[in-house]
């Protein structure tokens, strides 16, 4: 379900950003289309149901929120990208891009709390947090059924252009 919601917005705006001469944002959202498809479902984060309360007017009220817990295998540049896609149909580009496409969504909290679960087979060894596959017993590395052909990993920098991550397991 979070997978296809990420995918659906990602060729949402690959066709906006396109339609725009945007090759940043091109490069950006084609990027978050291929990570989504690379993860699956199994690859996306953990989120549970919770209230905040919120003051409006003279009054506080509590509002369901989604609260998200990164995953234990996960490399910590997917949770960095993954916060961008969901926090974009909340800047006002929904009414432009999005007319009727996307219910009005829960607000979302990351929490520093990070969920333990086995991870998906097939997973490239780049997309694993440093440090994950190696602390494996051979047996559970094999179970993983990794993929041979690596995935590469780009994240934001301070100007806000892309890089590659060094995923590199020497």
């Amino acid at each position: 379900q979070k997978a296809k919601r990420r995918a659906r917005i990602a060729a949402t705006m690959i066709d906006h950003c396109r339609d725009e001469n945007d090759n940043d944002g091109l490069q950006f959202w084609e990027y978050s289309l291929r990570l989504t498809g690379h993860l699956g479902d199994g690859g996306m984060s953990e989120d549970e149901d919770s209230f905040e309360t919120v003051r409006i007017d003279c009054r506080t009220e509590k509002v369901r929120v989604k609260v998200v817990k990164d995953l234990d295998f996960r490399h910590t540049s997917i949770a960095a990208h993954y916060e961008q896609v969901d926090t974009t149909p909340q800047h006002g580009v929904e009414d432009l891009i999005f007319s009727g496409q996307i219910q009005h969504r829960i607000e979302r909290i990351r929490v520093s709390d990070i969920t333990v679960r086995s991870p998906p087979e097939g997973l490239s060894a780049s997309v694993y947090r440093p440090g994950y596959l190696e602390n494996l017993l051979p047996h559970e590395l094999s179970a993983l059924r990794l993929d041979p052909n690596p995935f590469h990993l780009y994240q934001l920098n301070n100007e806000e252009t892309y890089f590659e991550t060094d995923t590199n397991l020497d």
